[in-house]
């Protein structure tokens, strides 16, 4: 098994938008409350910050499938701050996973959800289709354990239940 990381993805609080699109960066510091520099309006008002959900990982076989269907959905659009390539293609919850120093902890599936029509080419007219598509392919949750710096290309490392 051999997952890697192939983008890191943040989006800066701005008045009256939601947390996507995000836009790619190199490297980052991941603490408790999730990736710094990224805000997650979602989960700041309507979870109270829940640490449960501080990173939203998605494997790019979502954006891969999307796109053959005609979506033009691009890294960071699906308001993933983690982006996984490789196998297992699969998280489960429960499992640790270490990314550089930083370990993670699958807590729950990301289902889809309405905040995704924020997005010009799904908007209102197109979110059912959207979400119907998504199911069960809309990524994982998961708590920081040990706070540290990922990095692009960082290698993902599934630690053993305990």
């Amino acid at each position: 098994m051999h997952l890697k990381v192939v983008a890191i993805n943040i989006k800066p609080k701005k008045e009256n938008e939601r947390g996507i699109p995000k836009k790619g960066i190199d490297q980052a510091r991941v603490n408790k409350q999730g990736v710094q520099g990224d805000f997650n309006r979602y989960r700041s008002e309507r979870k109270r910050n829940t640490l449960d959900q501080a990173i939203l990982l998605l494997h790019k076989n979502t954006i891969d499938f999307l796109v053959k269907k005609g979506w033009p959905v691009e890294i960071g659009h699906l308001g993933e701050n983690i982006t996984l390539q490789g196998e297992p293609s699969q998280l489960e919850e429960g499992m640790k996973l270490r990314i550089g120093a930083t370990v993670l902890q699958v807590t729950k599936k990301c289902f889809p959800c309405n905040n995704l029509k924020a997005l010009p080419y799904v908007n209102n007219a197109n979110i059912e289709e959207f979400k119907q598509l998504l199911h069960d392919r809309r990524g994982w949750y998961a708590m920081v354990l040990q706070e540290g710096t990922i990095s692009v290309g960082n290698t993902v490392k599934i630690l053993p239940s305990q």
